[in-house]
């Protein structure tokens, strides 16, 4: 992911020229949205899979639905001082000039800590953990470095309100902030259920969002927020606790029971139908499967541009709609569905070469990058769609999800 900025004449952050806004400092706002989309898939993919509904699944939930919150509070400080956020580009994810689609294995952080698509195995939980780990880390010498040599998801997002601190000490809030705040996701368009969602307008309110994330995700001596009486909302599982204690208490909890999935999957390994991948007897499955694999990766990324619209359109009504047709239709009667279905698709094989025994592998999304043509997004995803119901006639979920399908606003050409 990455961001568009103003012209090139015009004055950038932190007292530079746009010319001259290669420095570190800038790059750590680039950066900005790119902490939170992998570490949501990963919490996604961590939850889903867990198989017994219960605290544990529950709350990685609730932290999955804190990183959108994250991520859009992101998108809006990027909006705010005149950027544009990006999560999804034409170009292929190698090329130079596309923003950082989450792949994986990854690394982040100068400690390199792994970053792999798989379930909620101990490995992964503590991966969950270091990452949201509190950092002592904090002096002001590291907002001059970039991304890579943070310890911590916090120390990051502290270091870019430092960025902001210093910028409008020499521009001032009206030259800094000087995005259109009707663009920015909030409350009022329905992206949020309450006042979390901060519309940045100001430096005050741009460390007020930052000052959530790293609460939520490292947490704070801060009072517990005492829920309104009558509210509807459910009480966090573990409590009011930051997401490195939610880690924490599951990684000395017991072990979960989870689905074997394939860890890192490539949807491109489908088309090869490459027996060693994937020790299917009937390889036709393998292209049946492929067709919803890619309903997965198409919804997903035409997700992520629906986002990236609400950034760009101002009227109400319109975000709002955006909002409930795709957003909500998107992942609660698209994805969901798509992962019920593939998780009831299995395989045997040997989870390690020297395993004596198989192991039952269930197949899931696989949240990869889709490439769509410059035009017709949204007919080819009901193109995909219509080709998964036709590969499983008899199926009663996929009918389901073309329903959904059809029913999305198209987000345009973007």
């Amino acid at each position: 992911m990455s961001m568009v900025f103003p012209p090139s004449n015009a004055t950038g952050l932190f007292g530079y020229s746009n010319e001259q806004k290669s420095g570190a400092e800038f790059a750590a706002l680039y950066d900005l949205v790119d902490v939170t989309l992998p570490e949501l898939k990963n919490h996604l993919q961590a939850a889903i899979l867990i198989k017994t509904p219960g605290p544990a699944k529950w709350s990685i939930l609730n932290v999955a639905q804190q990183e959108m919150l994250h991520l859009s509070l992101a998108g809006n400080i990027l909006c705010a001082i005149g950027g544009e956020p990006k999560l999804y580009s034409l170009n292929p994810p190698d090329s130079e000039n596309h923003p950082k689609f989450p792949s994986y294995p990854d690394k982040m952080f100068y400690q390199e800590t792994p970053l792999n698509l798989r379930g909620a195995t101990k490995a992964n939980i503590r991966t969950f953990l270091d990452l949201e780990r509190p950092s002592i880390l904090k002096d002001i010498d590291q907002v001059a470095e970039a991304l890579d040599t943070y310890g911590s998801i916090g120390t990051f997002y502290w270091a870019v309100g430092e960025a902001l601190k210093f910028s409008r000490s020499s521009m001032g809030d009206p030259r800094l902030f000087c995005g259109d705040v009707e663009k920015q996701l909030q409350y009022g368009d329905g992206s949020w259920y309450n006042d979390e969602m901060v519309v940045v307008k100001d430096l005050n309110s741009a460390l007020k969002a930052l000052d959530i994330i790293i609460d939520q995700g490292e947490g704070s001596q801060r009072e517990p927020p005492v829920r309104a009486t009558g509210s509807l909302d459910p009480p966090a599982p573990f409590g009011v606790k930051s997401q490195f204690e939610i880690f924490e208490d599951i990684y000395k909890g017991p072990p979960l029971d989870y689905y074997e999935v394939f860890e890192n999957p490539k949807t491109e390994s489908f088309k090869t139908s490459d027996p060693d991948i994937y020790k299917v007897k009937q390889q036709w499955l393998l292209t049946y499967w492929l067709q919803v694999l890619l309903v997965g990766d198409a919804a997903f990324c035409y997700l992520l541009q629906t986002v990236e619209t609400l950034w760009k359109r101002k009227e109400k009504i319109k975000r709002m709609h955006l909002v409930n047709n795709n957003l909500h239709n998107i992942m609660l009667y698209v994805l969901r569905p798509l992962s019920t279905f593939l998780l009831s698709k299995t395989v045997k094989r040997k989870a390690k070469p020297t395993d004596q025994k198989e192991t039952e592998m269930h197949f899931n999304l696989f949240f990869n990058y889709y490439p769509f043509a410059k035009t017709g997004k949204l007919a080819k995803l009901k193109e995909l769609t219509r080709a998964a119901v036709e590969a499983f006639p008899n199926d009663k979920i996929l009918p389901e999800v073309k329903e959904a399908v059809d029913a999305l606003e198209d987000v345009g050409d973007q």
